[in-house]
């Protein structure tokens, strides 16, 4: 979970320079670190546990647990976590600690014979979603909602539902038997105990064992497995964590749950299909309108329900929206079906698409694109392009045609896409869809255009939704706009540089008895370098005091020439960690040193190999990240020899990048860049205020006619004697 950032892009909504990746933020996102199991209530094996307090038998002032201890065990241990109130009203939800000896030194009742998850279908859809109430259940049949009685039968509330709040056990006669008897509207969950382990404790163990208060607990929807490509499914419920978040459904948009891709189609070939129809039916483009095909066929093709708009509907529905069934002038129209591709141009010239480039979807296979002229020759926007708004229609004399129509990249071109094709987010949990074809989609659903490379599964890239995937059918006014870093539906994830290891460059700036002109560089591609010509072009400044006008996170630049082509690789680096916290292991809050040895910091002195640089702040800002450790530093004389080594998953510690522009990590040359011609555009669009600047001299000249017109008030208020000549005033006018 814990690492470090060293730079990001200027858009990107991220914290700075030597701050760690902690759980809310926009980069990271919860993995399951280890699944267990549900197994029968109390006795040997139980992973829940029942405990008779007060009055025997009565199931009123009795606690349910879940075992985060030895599994197999039949007592309550530190840090089980209540599923319903304590026997002093501690909350549902909360941990149990050392000091709460009447739980720890409990009798555990009997075993039930089942123990299951159940839910109540509210919106009658007949599956899981979003808003089901859903209960923990134990008896007989534990495939049913029974009225608690004791030990061998309950029913616990895991969501708020209106007979009760989350943790409450269910009684006879209670809303929730009334409207939900038995198994009537109601149907069985699969799902685990899932772990976040928050706090990096024992994560070796594959259990919840490794479970101490802070960690995050769930059930987890379905079968998971543990690891880093696992994360949170949707609409698990949390059962330990946030304050207040216990009985709550894990939903889109909240910081625990990541958009994943439910199904895909299309997505082995350089094609969509599209549904193109006129509805003048003279040919005239205007009256064309155009449809994401979910049957993904081509030929003859009727217009039906829930397909999408790509562009504006003959009743001027807007791109993005769905064919209802009400829609008689649309739903059943006859159309033709095209193979349609994916297009971009490259504006920023680094020859591949990264978000910021114009997408299109054009009947053109290669070579150039098309304008559109026809059902079967078209190019639609999905992106804004120019001035043009996504999910219109390029015409011949569009700007964006002019400029792109020979340039733009084909999916045959090198650095286009290899395939394209609809990307499915299935959240309300439909079933009849494959992981190959959109019959799950319905209203409610996510619907994204992707181009790849690599071609299109649901478990590229993890199953994350990649980056740049345009919205084809989202939430209001999403339609054309791009997944990108800090998005809700949208979550980095790295790649490991050629080599893979971390490469260090140190530069002495100026004279060799002072290290204040000394400046430490990362070498992004780990190349080799010769002694004196390591630091390139988009090297990373790790730690400087300002030689060469350069700051810690800074990236090298061609013009930096006091730096660029200079240095020398250092070697030995270790990432070590001073354990503020003293729990035995690294974590947020720990500071974190890159120094030459890996059991101690030291002081930085002239001898090139002989340094401790700071990765984050420490002395609570006293000293900041990217400065290097002196004699005499308050936290070297503190932690000298008393650090550990940060070691990464794998067992070594790496460096690693998010290509936020996808650009190759070999340097290209310029000969495969786009034409200069197409530089010039812009030139044009500066002309337009000198036009705009004339207006308001007019105005100006309007307030001087006014004062002209109106008399001056001397003239009325003053006497006639006073406008005479003094010398021909009397005395008495004086």
């Amino acid at each position: 979970m814990i690492a470090v950032l060293f730079a990001g892009p200027a858009s990107a909504q991220t914290a700075g320079f030597g701050t760690q990746v902690k759980f809310g933020e926009s980069d990271f996102i919860p993995t399951i670190d280890a699944v267990v199991a549900l197994a029968a209530s109390g006795g040997t094996g139980g992973t829940v546990l029942y405990v008779d307090f007060g009055l025997s038998g009565d199931p009123r002032d009795d606690t349910v647990y879940l075992n985060t201890g030895t599994i197999g065990t039949a007592s309550v241990t530190k840090d089980d976590i209540r599923l319903t109130k304590g026997p002093a009203s501690q909350a549902a939800g909360s941990v149990v600690t050392q000091n709460d000896q009447t739980e720890t030194n409990a009798a555990v009742g009997s075993a039930a014979t089942a123990v299951g998850f159940r839910y109540a279908d509210v919106n009658q859809n007949s599956r899981y979603d979003e808003n089901d109430y859903v209960y923990l259940t134990a008896g007989a049949d534990a495939n049913e909602i029974r009225a608690t009685t004791g030990s061998t039968q309950w029913t616990i509330r895991l969501t708020t539902t209106p007979g009760g709040a989350p943790g409450t056990f269910v009684f006879a006669a209670e809303k929730d038997l009334v409207d939900y008897p038995g198994t009537a509207g109601t149907g069985s969950i699969t799902a685990n105990f899932a772990l976040f382990n928050k706090d990096r404790s024992d994560p070796g163990v594959s259990t919840v064992e490794a479970f101490t208060d802070g960690d995050r607990l769930y059930i987890a929807r379905g079968s998971p497995s543990a690891g880093q490509t696992s994360t949170i499914p949707l609409y698990s419920i949390r059962l330990a964590g946030d304050t207040g978040q216990f009985g709550t459904q894990v939903k889109y948009g909240e910081s625990d749950f990541i958009v994943k891709k439910d199904g895909v189609s299309q997505g082995t070939t350089s094609t969509v299909a599209v549904i193109g129809v006129d509805f003048g039916g003279g040919g005239t483009v205007d009256q064309f309108a155009f449809y994401a095909d979910q049957t993904a066929t081509t030929g003859s093709q009727t217009v039906a329900k829930n397909d999408i708009r790509l562009t504006k509907g003959p009743a001027a529905q807007a791109p993005g929206t769905l064919v209802l069934t009400t829609e008689t002038q649309e739903s059943g129209a006859a159309g033709t079906a095209t193979a349609a591709s994916c297009w971009f141009a490259d504006l920023d010239t680094n020859g591949v698409y990264n978000p910021g480039d114009y997408v299109y979807l054009s009947s053109a296979t290669s070579g150039t694109m098309v304008a559109t002229t026809s059902l079967t020759a078209f190019t639609i926007r999905l992106t804004m392009a120019d001035t043009f708004q996504p999910g219109t229609l390029v015409k011949t004399t569009d700007a964006d045609f002019t400029t792109w129509k020979s340039s733009a990249t084909d999916p045959t071109e090198t650095g286009g896409f290899a395939d394209c094709g609809w990307v499915l987010f299935n959240r309300d949990l439909s079933t009849g869809g494959t992981a190959t074809d959109l019959g799950a989609f319905t209203p409610g659903d996510r619907i994204y255009f992707e181009g790849s490379t690599a071609g299109i599964t649901t478990t590229t890239n993890g199953g994350l939704i990649a980056l740049g995937s345009v919205r084809i059918y989202a939430d209001t006014g999403q339609f054309g706009s791009v997944a990108g870093l800090g998005a809700s539906d949208f979550i980095p994830t790295m790649k490991l540089p050629a080599g893979s290891d971390f490469e260090m460059i140190r530069y002495d700036g100026g004279t060799t008895d002072s290290i204040t002109d000394d400046t430490f560089v990362v070498d992004v591609d780990s190349g080799a370098c010769s002694s004196t010509t390591c630091i390139e072009k988009d090297d990373i400044v790790l730690a400087t005091e300002g030689f060469g006008g350069k700051k810690v996170g800074d990236l090298i630049k061609t013009d930096d020439v006091t730096l660029i082509g200079k240095g020398a690789e250092v070697t030995g680096e270790q990432f070590v960690y001073a354990d503020v916290n003293h729990n035995g292991r690294y974590d947020g809050g720990d500071w974190v040193y890159l120094s030459n040895s890996a059991s101690a910091i030291v002081a930085t002195t002239n001898t090139a190999g002989t340094y401790s640089l700071r990765l984050t702040d420490t002395e609570n800002g006293k000293y900041k990240a990217g400065s290097m450790v002196k004699s005499g530093d308050s936290d070297l004389i503190a932690w000298g020899s008393s650090v550990a080594q940060v070691v990464a998953a794998g067992g070594a510690n790496v460096f690693s990048y998010f290509d936020a522009d996808l650009r190759p990590r070999s340097r290209r040359p310029r000969a495969a860049r786009r034409p200069r011609r197409v530089r010039r555009r812009p030139r044009r669009v500066r002309r337009r205020p000198r036009r705009v600047r004339r207006r308001p001299r007019r105005v100006r000249r309007r307030p001087r006619r006014v004062r002209r017109a109106r008399p001056a008030p001397v003239s009325r208020r003053r006497p006639a004697s006073a406008l005479w000549p003094s010398s021909r005033r009397s005395a008495s006018s004086l």
